[in-house]
């Protein structure tokens, strides 16, 4: 799904697993049960609204940029680092 939204591309996916936490429903695509009816559904509403499709499309590259990007990845990883390096040992790990 993250490299649809990438892409500009609703995405139309199964509510379980990554896909859950990294889709927007009804936002940057639709999350789906697992099952031909709800798939065919998803799929029908985007064909028919191009402009509703366009806007999850731009919503899904936006949300892309903000929390999988390079960039955030790298913020993410310095804030770790940043918390680790200053965080106060404990009493127990000082003992």
């Amino acid at each position: 799904p993250v490299e649809g939204m990438a892409a500009g591309r609703p995405v139309i996916e199964v509510n379980n697993g990554g896909p859950a936490e990294t889709v927007v429903g009804g936002g940057t695509g639709f999350l789906c049960a697992p099952k031909a009816r709800d798939f065919g559904a998803a799929l029908a509403r985007v064909i028919g609204d191009p402009q509703g499709a366009e806007r999850m499309g731009l919503a899904g590259r936006d949300h892309v940029m903000r929390h999988f990007s390079r960039t955030a990845f790298g913020t993410r990883l310095e804030r770790v680092i940043q918390d680790t390096v200053t965080r106060t040992p404990s009493r127990e790990q000082r003992a």
